[in-house]
């Protein structure tokens, strides 16, 4: 099993794809990569809402990899598709978690970048 320093500094630039300017990961690279390296996942949401007003859905997916569970609650305004949102939930806890595709939040000409 990788630890989050290998995952978070692996070049996945053949993987990165853009929409609307920017860099994301698809859910199937990034499911397959962690497969390659034979940390297959586990995933599901557990809850589901819709805001009314807003018109958010928001999600609490899970995943698991190993005997390590981490969760993370998403929430998603430009879609309707449940199953795109809980791949996109699913893709960032694995960034946030096991640090595979953090480095593209890692933007230095981010203004909301702290330079201090």
């Amino acid at each position: 099993m990788k630890t989050f320093e290998e995952l978070y500094n692996l070049d996945i630039s053949t993987k990165v794809k853009k929409n609307n300017g920017l860099d994301y990961l698809s859910w199937l690279d990034c499911f397959m990569l962690l497969k390659e390296f034979d940390m297959t996942p586990t995933y599901d949401a557990y809850k589901f809402k819709e805001l009314k007003v807003s018109g958010q859905i928001v999600v609490t997916v899970w995943v698991k990899i190993g005997n390590i569970r981490n969760e993370i609650t998403y929430t998603d305004a430009r879609s309707r598709d449940f199953e795109f949102i809980k791949q996109r939930a699913f893709v960032k806890c694995v960034a946030i978690n096991w640090g595979l595709g953090l480095k593209l939040w890692d933007n230095p000409s981010d203004p909301a970048v702290d330079d201090k």
